[in-house]
Parts: C-alpha cells; sequence; structure tokens
C-alpha cells in the first residue's frame, strides 16, 4: 500500500466516561502506537489494548479505564527504528516486502519530523551554521556566545543570581530598618518642632518608600535572570534532542539511500530473469507451434491443411478418429502408420490364431525368400517356400507330405491350378473338374 497522509498524531480532551479513542493511521503491530496521559505514557495490555494493527486507515485505542475528565489524551504513532526486512538473492522479487519496508522507513521519517517539529530550532535567517552546546557545567547557565552562533556555560551561576537575589532582600530588609529608625528620629524630633516634625516624618517615610521599591525591583531582577537562564537552559536541551534526531533523520536517509541501491540491483536482476524467462516462453511457444503444425491432433477424416491454415508437409501426422489408427503425410496423400493385417502377420488375440497372408496362386510374392508362408486360396491349401519352390503344408486339396494316414480334399476342383514342375499330384476320384489344371512337362497327376 501506499503512505498518502503525514498524520502520525491524534489528540482528545477526555470527558470522563470515554474508553474509545480513534488512532486515523497505519501501524504495523499493536506496540507500534505511544500513548499519553496528560504527557504520561501509558503501557500497552495494562492500562490500554489496540484494534486494527496492519489496516491503513487505522484502529482504535480502547483504555481498560475511562481517562479522568479534561485530561489530554495524545496517540502517537512510534514505529522502532530497525529495519528487518532480509532479501534472499535471486528470488522472485517481493514487491509487497519490499513496498512495506518503503512504507516504515516513510513513518520513520514522520516520526523524526513531528519530533523535531516540538523542538527548538533557528529562523530560517540564521546563517551561524551547526549551533554547538558545551557539557553541562554543575551550577551554571548557559547562554549564547558573542557571535550568537553557540551555546556556552555562563560564569554567572545559580547560586550567584540566588545570592545576588538575597542580598537584594537583604538591602531591602536594611533600608526598611533605616526607615523605622528614621521615622524614631522623627518622632524625638516632633517635640522639637511640629513643623520640623512633621516635614522630617514625610521625609523619612518617602526614603524608607524608596528603599522598598528599590529593593523589590532588585528581587524582580534576580527572578528574571533566574528564569532567563532556565529558558537558556531548556533551549540548549531542545537543541540537543534536535541533534540526536538530527543525527537519527541521517541514519534513516542512510538506511534508505541502502535500500534503494539494493531495490535497484534486485530490480535489474528481476529483470534479467524476466527477459530470460520471456525467451524461454517464446521458444516453447515456437517449439509448441512446431509440434502443433506436425502432429495435428484427433481427426475424424483427413485434413487438408495444417492446424495454422498452412499447406501439408510430408511427415504431418494425425489420429483418424474413425479408424482409431494414427495417419502420415508422405507429401501426396495419407497413409496409414498402425499396423495392420494388410502388411503384416497380425494375430486375433493372445491366445487365438495368427493370421496368415491369403491370395491365390498368380498372387505369391514374385522374390519369396526361404520361410516364407501363407494361405493359397486357389487351392484352399497351406504353402510354404522353401529357398527354391513352393509345396504344401499339412492337408489340403493339394496333397501332403505323405506322413499322415489320411488326406483329405475337396471332389470339386472349380478353380485353377498349375501344378508344380517337377512334382507329383495323387488325387481321389471322382473329381468334378472345371478349373483348368496345368500339368507341366516332367509333372504326374495320378486319380485313383
Amino acid at each position: 500500500m501506499t503512505v498518502t497522509s503525514t498524520v502520525n498524531k491524534n489528540q482528545y480532551t477526555a470527558n470522563g466516561s470515554l474508553t474509545t479513542f480513534a488512532y486515523g493511521f497505519l501501524i504495523f503491530s499493536d506496540s507500534d502506537l505511544e500513548v499519553y496521559v496528560d504527557d504520561v505514557l501509558q503501557s500497552l495490555s495494562t492500562h490500554y489494548t489496540v484494534t486494527n494493527a496492519g489496516v491503513a486507515s487505522g484502529g482504535n485505542v480502547v483504555f481498560g479505564t475511562a481517562p479522568a475528565n479534561g485530561l489530554n489524551v495524545t496517540i502517537l504513532r512510534s514505529v522502532p527504528y530497525t529495519q528487518t526486512v532480509d532479501y534472499t538473492a535471486y528470488d522472485p522479487f517481493p514487491a509487497e516486502t519490499h513496498e512495506s519496508a518503503l512504507d516504515r522507513n516513510t513513518m520513520l521519517s514522520q516520526q523524526l519530523l513531528e519530533q523535531q517539529d516540538r523542538s527548538l530550532r533557528m529562523k530560517p535567517s540564521f546563517t551561524g551554521g551547526q549551533v554547538l552546546v558545551e557539557t553541562p557545567s554543575a551550577g551554571k547557565a548557559l547562554k549564547w556566545n558573542a557571535a550568537g552562533t553557540a551555546i556556552i556555560n555562563s560564569t554567572d551561576s545559580v547560586d550567584g543570581i540566588t545570592s545576588d537575589a538575597a542580598a537584594s532582600a537583604a538591602a531591602a530588609a536594611a533600608s526598611a530598618t533605616a526607615a523605622a529608625a528614621s521615622e524614631t528620629a522623627a518622632g524625638i524630633s516632633e517635640t522639637n518642632s511640629a513643623t520640623s516634625a512633621s516635614t522630617s516624618s514625610t521625609n523619612a517615610a518617602s526614603t524608607a518608600a524608596d528603599a522598598v521599591n528599590t529593593a523589590a525591583d532588585a528581587v524582580s531582577t534576580a527572578a528574571d535572570v533566574v528564569s532567563t537562564n532556565a529558558d537558556v537552559v531548556s533551549s540548549a536541551a531542545s537543541a540537543s534532542t534536535a541533534t540526536s534526531q538530527a543525527s537519527a533523520a541521517s541514519t534513516s536517509a542512510t538506511n534508505a539511500a541502502t535500500s534503494e541501491a539494493n531495490a535497484l540491483t534486485y530490480k535489474n536482476q528481476a529483470e534479467t530473469a524476466k527477459t530470460a524467462a520471456e525467451a524461454a516462453q517464446a521458444a516453447a511457444e515456437a517449439a509448441a507451434d512446431n509440434f502443433d503444425d506436425v502432429y495435428l491432433g484427433a481427426k475424424a477424416s483427413d485434413p487438408t491443411v495444417d492446424n495454422d491454415g498452412d499447406a501439408l508437409t510430408a511427415g504431418d501426422m494425425y489420429y483418424n478418429t474413425a479408424t482409431s489408427r494414427m495417419r502420415v503425410y508422405d507429401g501426396s496423400s495419407w497413409a496409414d502408420v498402425a499396423l495392420d493385417a494388410a502388411t503384416v502377420v497380425a494375430k486375433t488375440s493372445a491366445t487365438g490364431s495368427g493370421q496368415l497372408p491369403a491370395g491365390t496362386t498368380a498372387q505369391r510374392d514374385g522374390s519369396p525368400s526361404a520361410g516364407f508362408i501363407r494361405f493359397n486360396s486357389t487351392d484352399g491349401s497351406f504353402e510354404g517356400y522353401d529357398g527354391s519352390a513352393w509345396g504344401a503344408i499339412g492337408g489340403g486339396a493339394s496333397g501332403g507330405n505323405g506322413e499322415e494316414a489320411f488326406i483329405e480334399h475337396e471332389n470339386n476342383i472349380d478353380e485353377d491350378y498349375t501344378i508344380q514342375t517337377g512334382f507329383n499330384v495323387i488325387s481321389a476320384g471322382p473329381l468334378t473338374v472345371t478349373g483348368a489344371i496345368t500339368v507341366p512337362s516332367g509333372s504326374t497327376w495320378v486319380i485313383v
């Protein structure tokens, strides 16, 4: 949050019954307040409790016992002069933590300003530079030097001033005694001459009055001197407090500058990390887009363009949801990627049957290799290639290997068949032959 107000103190006059007094500024914890009743510091928990710490608009100070009627209640923000934020190198930039630290520094500056406003300060026109105050000396008063640039110990002691006042009082008492003596003398003279007595009495009374007035003036002057010296002492104490506060403010400013420098460093690191992250994100997005252009996902039919609407390229793939097969684009057309019975030997299940290729005699491989096997749909038999020729495997319409007691075959031959050269064939009759049977030279077909 931001600190938009310079208010850090609220003051009230108690009425003897009110226990709740509001404070209108942010604090971080209950202990961040100083509460005074007629300038006497109160104790948290013992005399009062605090609500809404951490709320920007402030909260309330609630007394256990209402302050007496007419007493002054002062609520003052007092955040400790410490720095508690610790950043971890290369961690993500903690914006809220950093902003709270800036808020704290702002509050400390406001506290120092509030204290400075209650301290002795020189007028703007003062040109004496730094005001120096000597170390206090017992029995001495403080006064300005002749140049008005420093406060020094006065050579007139407080005791001396007090003695002067006592002397003046003694002088006044002596004058009063003298006046009494004069009055007695006047009484004696009165017996000699009424006129002379009257005149003497008048003069004596006047003289006595003058003496008393002189003594009173002396006492008053002494009191003024004591008061002036007391003001000087108070001013010096205030100046000392201001110097201490200025030093604390300087320390806070230095801490703030350090925090600012650290924040700039962390900001630069964060920006570098952000740039790297953005580059990585762009690369990932490009890679994802490239992959998306190659693997087009699940579709019900062969697509004609890729996912960006661009032309297909060789190697593009997709999953056909209608046939449950992967398909690949070869540059001109789509073809299945998944294995099927049209290209490989498959099986019906883990415990079922192998599904061999099947076809007519004319559909045999043009360049077979030893070990090839297939089902010949022309004569309805299984056959294999031994490296030089195709031959029947087991029973069937074309005979067997002679190792079985019974060989069964159909009695209706309705397909064309060519006996392999160098092979003899035996069939059991009667047979109905509707297909064309070719017996090459050197081969024999016997029907029994």
